[in-house]
Order: structure tokens, then sequence, then C-alpha cells
């Protein structure tokens, strides 16, 4: 049945020392493998953190600077604002200061103003602009009336269109030796003290100041940055001036670069690096934006591959090699121990041989002080002690198996086997108390199942009458909710109209105000025309003295003095006349004084009924308004009660539900309990037995 000549290749020996080998090797491996790739991520996460924390720092330098030249596009602004209601001598002279004061800072090529037609001098239809440039030492102004030439350019249209301070695309400019610079314009809108677009202020930046700027390189003899514009026009490369103004090669062939670029946009990407024969290399795009401005660059930071990485590819030979160095110790040490601790291996093969067969009486033991020794021992001793056992054993479980568990072991079980000997009568007993047990609860839940059946049906008819008394409070309910949001609503209505009225009498109590005061102006002018009729009598009775001395002097005369008399009684009848018109003017006038004051003394009252009136529609408003939140919350209120009332409703339909299916299950439940009492009658139990025999007795 078994063999003891085994080949080498069958061994215990070998087969668990190649297995061994195979496991360590596998797990070294496993363990090296999966070291390196964490940590080939670990520092490849890192690299790329550190890559795009540069980019940051880049972008932000870049940004820094064009604030900082932002500062001073809008501080001249400011100081067209400040300077606007100077005369036009006072202001031409602080504008002409304030270009120069800018060009103060050398990163400034140039700076001018440009203004509106008649904008901020009104004598201006074709515009005026102030332009300061560097004449060798000293600084330079020109002053043009140039708007046809100005007024469409990309520097000054766009930031009157969006009142915001635009930066325009690089462009080159030729100096007056020939040099050629390539410049960039902020222009910052200009707008008065009445809120009116005046016109643009703008700053010429050399981009060499931009390419100069203190650029974060990591390290990476590899690595350079560049800016480009949203239209991906290159403004500085730290490592190629010569696409300034122009769109680099690493962009125009990367569709997603030029997307990203355009839509202001961070990405992170692998390309190709025009500068490293076409080598692999890292790119980062940072979106540069400046709050205030239209600005929508970009800074790229570069940097080649294969040096980004040179840490990583270095840490994983180390790994690999120590994992190598680990995996051939362990297999020799492995290999020793294993051949060492199972050479008696033999014997005891030959002696499980033995016991396979079922030949317990030959034993073998191997004289040793080991685990294999112990293990040839344990054999012997056991051989001797498992025949006894297994006979009873064979007994008992034939009884169990004919439906007999009234019978029990009694001899004598030493060692682990009396725990066999505990637990198999322990089986028995167990048995037999169950059985019993359950032949007594099956009786009592065949006699419980029916009479929770008859419960549950009495329990599923009134959960039916339940919900529908439930259903009938939820639709009272319902009525009485949407009555409380009618209330709301009206109040809500009556809130707006008593407040619309309480506008109205506040308007009311203002023109009463108005037109007092109105009263009093006529009061004063009517006490100012009274003077003027005093005046005119005065002049009458003068006039009247005159005309009775012209008559007297015209007697006198005699025949000469005649027509002189004629008009000097004409003149005394015209004086009088003129007094006589006076006193009723005058009359007319206190009656009208009489009047106004008795009009002012109505609207006084007026206005103080109107004053009380607004004082009581005020509290009027705030008892609506009282009124209005109340309804408000008795109309949430309501709706709460309605969910607590549906809530319940569906609380009772389940358990209608419930009560019917508990129902159901005791019906079940009964016709389960009288088929388990069938079976526990097939078996005989010990208090069974022991009864039969007290009867036979």
């Amino acid at each position: 049945m078994y063999q003891q000549n085994i080949s080498w290749k069958n061994k215990l020996s070998v087969k668990i020392a190649i297995t061994m080998v195979m496991v360590i090797l596998a797990v070294m491996i496993l363990t090296g493998f999966s070291i390196s790739m964490l940590t080939k991520n670990t520092v490849t996460k890192m690299t790329e953190k550190e890559l795009d924390y540069i980019a940051d720092e880049n972008a932000t330098e870049v940004a820094s600077y064009l604030e900082s030249m932002s500062v001073f596009a809008k501080a001249l602004s400011l100081e067209v604002q400040r300077y606007q209601s100077l005369d036009k001598e006072s202001a031409n002279k602080v504008l002409i200061e304030s270009l120069k004061g800018v060009l103060n800072d050398e990163k400034i090529f140039s700076a001018y103003y440009a203004f509106e037609p008649n904008a901020f001098f009104a004598d201006t239809p074709n515009g005026l602009s102030y332009y300061a440039f560097r004449d060798g030492e000293k600084i330079g102004i020109d002053i043009y009336n140039d708007f046809d030439v100005y007024g469409s350019e990309d520097y000054y249209l766009p930031a009157k269109q969006s009142l915001q301070t635009h930066v325009t695309e690089p462009y080159e400019y030729q100096l007056s030796n020939g040099q050629i610079v390539w410049l960039i314009t902020l222009s910052t809108p200009i707008i008065g003290n009445d809120g009116a677009f005046l016109g643009v202020a703008n700053c010429d930046i050399d981009m060499n100041s931009i390419a100069s700027l203190n650029y974060a390189n990591g390290g990476y003899d590899s690595s350079y940055s560049y800016i480009v514009t949203g239209a991906g026009t290159c403004i500085a490369n730290t490592a190629d001036e010569s696409t300034v103004g122009q769109i680099p090669n690493i962009v125009s062939d990367n569709e997603n670069l030029k997307e990203a670029i355009q839509n202001g946009e961070t990405i992170k990407d692998i390309v190709k690096n025009p500068y490293e024969n076409g080598k692999d290399a890292y790119i980062i795009h940072k979106a540069l934006q400046l709050e205030g401005t239209d600005v929508n660059w970009s800074s790229a930071f570069v940097v080649d591959k294969d040096e980004s990485m040179a840490a990583v590819y270095k840490i994983i030979l180390v790994l690999v090699g120590i994992s190598i160095i680990g995996i051939v110790a362990l297999i020799i040490i492995s290999t020793i121990v294993i051949n060492r601790a199972l050479a008696p291996v033999n014997s005891v093969i030959s002696m499980a041989v033995k016991m396979g067969k079922g030949d317990l009486s030959n034993s073998q033991s191997v004289h040793t002080n080991d685990e294999l020794g112990l293990l040839s021992k344990i054999f012997n001793d056991t051989v001797h002690t498992l025949g006894s056992y297994i006979n009873e054993i064979s007994v008992i479980l034939n009884h169990v198996a004919s439906k007999d568990i009234s019978v029990s072991i009694d001899a004598d079980y030493v060692g682990d086997f009396n725990a066999i000997k505990l637990s198999l009568n322990g089986i028995l007993d167990s048995l037999n108390q169950m059985f019993t047990e359950i032949k007594t609860s099956a009786e009592q839940v065949s006699i419980g199942a029916e009479q929770v059946s008859i419960g549950a049906q009495a329990l599923s008819q009134s959960t039916t009458e339940q919900a529908t008394s439930i259903d009938e409070i939820s639709l009272s309910i319902a009525d009485v909710t949407k009555q409380i949001e009618e209330n709301a609503n009206n109040a809500s209505q009556a809130n707006s109209k008593a407040d619309l009225a309480g506008k109205v009498l506040s308007e009311s109590n203002q023109q009463m105000k108005d037109m007092l005061e109105a009263m009093d102006k006529i009061n004063a002018k009517s006490s100012e025309i009274s003077r003027i009729i005093k005046v005119i009598e005065d002049i009458a009775f003068q006039t009247n003295i005159l005309a009775l001395n012209a008559a007297v002097e015209a007697a006198r005369a005699g025949a000469a003095g005649k027509g002189f008399a004629v008009v000097a009684d004409e003149v005394r009848n015209l004086a009088s006349k003129s007094a006589d018109a006076a006193s009723s003017t005058t009359s007319l006038i206190e009656e009208t004084l009489s009047a106004v004051r008795d009009g002012a003394n109505i609207a006084n009252d007026t206005a103080k009924s109107l004053e009380e009136s607004e004082k009581i529609t005020r509290e009027a408003v705030e008892l609506i308004n009282n009124i209005s939140s109340a309804s408000e919350l008795q109309a949430c209120a309501a709706k709460r009660i309605q969910m607590g009332i549906e809530q319940i409703a569906a609380v009772v339909q389940t358990n209608s539900a419930t009560a019917e299916q508990s129902a159901a299950a005791s019906e079940e439940l009964n016709a389960q309990a009288d088929i388990l009492k069938h079976y526990i009658e097939g078996f005989k139990l010990r208090n069974e037995a022991n009864n039969r025999q007290g009867m036979d007795n």
C-alpha cells in the first residue's frame, strides 16, 4: 500500500527544501519588486511635487513682477483723477512730471497718456496724448493730438471697452540707433471723477526685464523656463532668447498645451525636449493671471525626464542588489537546516505506514531527542490505547444510528480520550434532554400558534379600522392646512398693502411740509408787497403836494400859467387815483395775508393729523407683520402635523400587513409543530425507557 523506498525527488527533506527555497525566492522577489515600485512611486511623486513647486514659484515671480508694473500704470491713472480739476497749464505740468517720475524705474521703457477727444481738456477735438521716453540720460516728452492714430490701437481700445488693465501681445520697437527691442504695454483706463472714461495710462515694459527675473531651476542642468501669452507667443525663454515674439515649437506641436494655454488652465505632460536631442521631458504649465487685468499668460517649467528620475533609478538598483544577496543567503541557510532536521524522518514514515495498514501491534522507535523521537514514542503509546476505545465507541454509534440514544459509555478513558468519553456522553445526554424538551415545546408551540393566529386576525381587523380613521383625520388636517396657508397669503398681501399705505402717508406728510414752507414764502412776499404799496402811497402824497404847489404857482402866473394849471390838476387827479388804488391794494393784501395765515394754521393742523395717521399706520403695519409671521408659523406647524399623520397612517398600514403575515405564519408554525412532533416520537429516550422499566417492575 505504501512505498518506503522513495526517490530523492519525492523525499520530504528535498521537497520542503525546494518548496521553502521557491517560497522564499518568490516572497523576496515580490517584496523587492513591491518595495522598488513603492519607492519609485513615492520618489516619483516627490519629484513631481518638487517640479510643480518650482513651476508655481516661477509663475509667482512673473505675477509679482507684472503686479509691480501694473502699479505704475494704475498710479498714472489715479494721477489724472487728482489733477482733473486743475487749469490747463497746471494740469499739463503735473501730467508731464508724473510720466517722468514713472520712468525713474529702469524696467519701464516708456510711459504715456492718451485721452478721448474733448475729455480731459474741452478744446481737444482731435484727442490728446503725452509720450515720455528716454533720450540718452534725459527724458523726452512729446505731445500730440492724434486720436485718429491711437483710438483704435490694441493698447487703447481693449482697455476702453473692458474698463480694466489690458496687457498687449509682444511687439517689436526700433530705437533711433537701429536696435530692435521687444515690448509689452500695460494700459490702465482713466476714469473721471464723474465715472466717465477719459483715456488710458500706458507703461511700455522691456521684455528683457522679464527674461532676467530670478527663475528657479531646482538644480537640474537640463531645466529651463519660458513664459507665453494666451495666444502662445513667447515673452521670455531662459534656454533660447530667439523664441521671444514667436510661438515655441514645444507649444505649436502639442495641441493639449495650446488648448490649456488658451483656456488659462494648468497642465502637466511629457514632451520631446528640443534642447536635449528630443529626449522625453516633464513640462508643467501654470496659468498666470493678474487680478484686475485681462492677463491670460502661462508659465512653463521643463526638465529632462531621465535627469529628474535619476534618484529613483539609483534607489531601485540598490534595493534590487540587496534583495538578491538576501535571497541567496536565505536559500543556503534554509537548505542546510532542513536537511539536518529531517534526517530521522524515514523511521517515522515506517511507523506511520504500519499504522496506516491497521497494524497497531508493531512499533518502531526513533532514538533521538528531537520532535521526531518524541513523535515515535507518542505513536507507540497511542497504539496500545486506541484498540479498546474504538470497539466501545463503535457499539455506542450503532445504537445511535438505530435511533436508540438511551445508551452511555461506562468504561474509563485516560488522558485526552477521557474528553472524548465525556463529550460523547454529553452529546447523548444533550440529545436526550433536547428531544424531550423539543417534544414538550412542540406541543406548546402548537397550542400557542393557534392562539397567536386568532390574535393576529383580530389585530389585522383593528389596524384596518385604524388606517381608515387615520385617512379621514389626514384629509381634515389637509383642509385645515390649506385654510391656514390661505390666511398666511392674505396676511402677506395685507402687509404689502399696509406698507404701501404707510409710504403714501409719508409722502403726503412730506408734501404738506413743502406746502407750509411755500405759504411761509407767500407770507414773506406779501409783506414785501405791503412795503412797496406804502412807498406808492408816499409817492402819491408827494405828487399831490407838488400838484397843489403847481396849481398855486399857475394861479400866480395868471393867463400865462393857465395850461400849466390844467396839467397840475390832472397830476393831482392822478395822485388821488394812485392813493385810492394803493389803499385798495393794501386792503386786498391784508385780506390775502389773513387768508394765508388761516391757510397756514389749517395746513399745520392737517400736517399734525397726517403725522398722527402715519404713526398709527406704522403701528398697524407692525401688527400686520406680526399676524403675517404668526400665520406663516401656523402654516409650517400644520404641514408638520400633516406629515406626522401621514407617517402614522403609513405605520398603521404596515402594522395591518404585518398582522396578516403573522396570522399566516402562525398557521404554518402550527403545521410544522405537528410534523416535528411526529419525528420526535420515532426516537427512544432514556426517561421513556425508565418509565417503561418502572411499569414492568
